[in-house]
C-alpha cells in the first residue's frame, strides 16, 4: 500500500490495483503520525 499526500494535504491510500479511497480526518491524522514515526 502506498501513501500519497496531495497538494490539498488530503491523504489517500492506493492499493496495488490503484483503487483510491478517501479517509476521514481522524484517520488522516493517524496516517500522518505513522508516516513521521520511524
Amino acid at each position: 500500500m502506498e501513501l500519497h499526500a496531495e497538494g490539498t494535504n488530503e491523504i489517500v491510500f492506493a492499493n496495488s490495483s490503484h483503487r483510491v479511497c478517501r479517509i476521514p480526518p481522524n484517520f488522516r491524522n493517524a496516517g500522518i503520525e505513522y508516516s513521521v514515526d520511524p
